[in-house]
């Protein structure tokens, strides 16, 4: 007589039968299509193992020629259909350039029963039961994570235990080798004996640095004069006011490691080219040091030499330099180019001993973060995992063993944590509901200042775009800071971190229902919505393994890629034509930047312009007449760096699509590189925050040497994203608060 086999699979509160090809949540029966039920259960399958994305086809689609974006459509489903685990982490996880995982634990029950016995039943978790004769053979088995633990035999016990104590020794000389990835050795205690000082109080006060004694605090005032700094005496409280000379605009402040000499980077976006300049903490004159800086920097402990970026935005390029600032000779270190890129965010940090650099890399890792230490000497890189999901900041503690992190944990802002890197223990310093930007530690590692924010960001519906009929839509933390779109029947579609994670969500003006499109836990700013006629949303997603465009329906179902890049490849900020036949589109490569288009109807795809002279970043945008599509882009080396140039300049064309040659060129005078399209097409806006608070301004397209247009102005706000309804008086904006001041923690452990 025949036998078969028949698996019951279960996980969180789910419960999967491969046999009946039937998926439920606890009492409720989830409807599947037959090839996302196949991609789903080959990975619970592999019980946690890495499958590759050509394992996969070959299991699902066997015999079958299609392409890898079905697939990642299937993953995409999936995630929408399962949600988070009770640790909130995502189902099934993305293993860069291998394939995917099933990340959660798994409890398996096996039922071994003969042909003829098995009896059909529509119950909740759809067991066959079967005579009490039946062999039945229930086994556990336990996932990376899992706190169950398994009955073993003796003997077994044994051989395990033997194991594991081989095990451990190796993972301390591997440990011992300065490379540690960690795993389940990790804890979140509170550190102990530590001392809060808050240094400023005014609730304006950002980029601190502290002298290397502690004694003095280097800061910046939001009201102060853009070629001023704040220099306070710790100890006395005395604060006065530093004035550089030739009205050069101050930036990210740093004291070099004697205390003498305060380096400064003009301001600007940190993905901009700007200049870095030294001047006494008394003032005065200024000495340029280091040009063409990309990002944020950091001075050697000898204090010798600058560490700072530099990229080719053409090419696609980032390197690490540095600059030996007695002799100005300059050389690279390292250069990354797409599809590998760091975050120029974070500052590049010096060792103690001034053989290693630490950075950050960026890409999709939504379960840890990580941090590559870099020999100077031999260009060895040695990575570190951590299991904490954003990393802003770091720096060096002196006992070369310790890190200084800013970083986010699943559901809190930004807080601090001192991090063991040789055995990967993390210990909380604040534990709060303050964000916390900005870092500088003492010679000693004893002192810690930072920057504490409150920051709340709220999306408000403006009838005819007047403050005193504004009707509040979403309140919280933090709404539309980067994306917000308007569908033309009436829904705005913009991005949240609401539970913890950037989620795209859709909310209703009229009825404000909101419901999420998009859940996931990337960590390259992506989405960056827009919608058609028809319901559909197009965004962003790295999903598949690398930034591509989606296409989803309003009612969060039938999500589907619609580019398919090479691994090397970004396709990004997606833009419709009017008619929403075609789809315009920013590629990236290592080789340059470039728009495109795909037709919605046949799956054409051409190249429509790619420049020479600049490199397009992050957004374009088709004009509602079709005429121009508008686009941000980078020179070499920005004209805001220009320590003279009032204002912080961003560059913009207009490719006039009937011929795609002609580009007009405005520099525009806004804190975010997007515009938006007003009067059909002839005109367009931008947002400018300033110190009395948020502005809107309007510039004739057609006529580049009319003055801009005042049209909106948000008195002591600043305005983090906004668009226009169809009538072009309706507002949609973000209204964002913010206060921070300067605190000092003081580690006396």
């Amino acid at each position: 007589m025949s036998k078969k086999i028949k698996n019951l699979y279960e996980f969180g509160n789910f419960q999967l039968n491969a046999q009946d090809k039937t998926l439920w949540r606890e009492e409720e029966l989830i409807s599947l299509p037959p090839k996302v039920f196949d991609t789903l259960l080959v990975l619970v399958e592999k019980q946690g193992g890495v499958v590759t994305k050509d394992e996969i086809l070959n299991e699902v689609w066997a015999d079958t020629f299609v392409e890898e974006n079905n697939l990642s459509q299937n993953i995409y489903t999936l995630r929408q259909v399962l949600g988070k685990d009770e640790n909130g982490k995502t189902f099934i996880e993305t293993i860069p350039r291998r394939g995917y995982r099933f990340a959660s634990p798994i409890r398996t029950v096996k039922s071994q029963i003969s042909q003829n016995e098995a009896i059909a039943t529509n119950d909740k978790k759809g067991i066959l039961l079967a005579e009490q004769t039946r062999t039945q053979v229930i086994e556990e088995e336990l996932i990376e994570g899992s706190d169950e633990r398994r009955a073993e035999k003796p003997q077994r016990s044994y051989l395990m235990f033997a194991f594991g104590a081989i095990l451990i020794f190796a993972i301390g000389l591997f440990g011992y080798q300065f490379f540690w990835s960690q795993k389940a050795n990790i804890s979140y205690r509170d550190l102990a004996d530590i001392k809060l000082q808050k240094l400023t109080k005014a609730g304006d006060s950002y980029s601190p640095t502290i002298s290397p004694d502690g004694k003095f605090l280097a800061y910046q005032k939001n009201n102060a004069a853009e070629n001023t700094l704040n220099l306070k005496d710790i100890e006395s409280g005395n604060d006065v006011e530093i004035e550089v000379e030739e009205n050069i605009k101050v930036g990210f402040l740093k004291f070099s490691p004697n205390g003498d000499q305060i380096f400064f980077r003009t301001p600007g976006r940190p993905q901009s080219s700007q200049k870095i300049y030294e001047v006494s903490y008394f003032g005065g004159q200024a000495k340029l040091v280091a040009e063409d800086v990309w990002g944020y920097f950091s001075i050697s402990p000898d204090g010798k030499q600058l560490a700072f970026y530099r990229r080719n935005p053409k090419q696609n390029k980032v390197f690490i330099m540095i600059k030996n600032l007695e002799t100005g000779e300059e050389k690279s270190v390292l250069e990354y180019a797409l599809p590998k890129n760091l975050s120029v965010h974070k500052a590049p940090a010096w060792s103690p001993n001034g053989e290693t650099i630490a950075f950050g890399p960026t890409g999709k890792n939504s379960s840890q973060s990580q941090i590559i230490f870099l020999d100077i000497a031999t260009g060895k890189e040695n990575l570190i995992k951590t299991k904490l999901p954003r990393i802003r900041q770091f720096a060096f503690m002196p006992d070369d063993k310790h890190l200084v992190l800013i970083a986010a944990r699943k559901g809190t802002g930004f807080q601090l944590f001192r991090f063991d890197y040789t055995n990967g223990e993390i210990n909380k310093i604040t534990n709060d509901a303050d964000n916390y930007a900005g870092l500088s530690v003492t010679a000693d590692g004893k002192q810690v200042v930072t920057q504490q924010r409150k920051l709340t960001s709220s999306l408000w519906f403006l009838p005819d775009s007047d403050l005193n009929q504004a009707n509040l839509l979403i309140d919280g933390t933090y709404h539309a800071l980067r994306d917000l779109a308007l569908t033309k029947y009436g829904k705005v579609i913009y991005d949240t971190k609401a539970r913890g994670t950037r989620d795209l969500r859709l909310t209703d003006i009229k009825s404000k229902i909101s419901k999420t499109l998009s859940a996931e836990e990337n960590s390259r700013g992506l989405h960056s919505p827009v919608a058609d006629k028809n319901g559909h949303v197009y965004f962003v997603s790295d999903q598949s393994g690398s930034p591509n465009i989606w296409r989803i329906n309003s009612d969060a179902t039938n999500a589907k890629q619609i580019t398919l890049g090479e691994k090397s490849e970004l396709n990004i900020a997606p833009s419709l034509s009017p008619d929403d036949e075609w789809l315009y589109f920013i590629k990236k490569s290592n080789k340059s930047n470039s728009i495109w288009r795909k037709s919605l109807k046949d799956d054409k795809t051409e190249k429509v312009f790619e420049p020479k002279d600049f490199s397009i970043t992050n957004f374009c945008q088709v004009s509602p007449d079709g005429k121009y599509l508008a686009f941000h882009y980078d020179k070499v080396k920005n004209k805001s760096s220009d320590p003279t140039e009032n204002g912080k300049a961003e560059n913009f064309g207009f490719l006039n699509l009937s011929n795609n040659k002609e580009v007009k060129e405005f520099e525009i005078k806004t804190n975010r590189p997007v515009i938006r399209w007003t009067n059909g097409g002839k005109s367009f806006d931008y947002s400018q925050n300033t110190k009395q608070g948020g502005k809107i301004w309007r510039q004739d397209l057609y006529n580049e040497n009319a003055p801009a247009e005042l049209v909106f102005q948000l008195p002591q706000e600043r305005i983090g994203q906004f668009d226009w309804l169809l009538n072009g008086k309706d507002l949609v904006i973000a209204r964002v608060k913010s206060q921070s001041n300067v605190v000092m923690f003081q580690i006396l452990e």
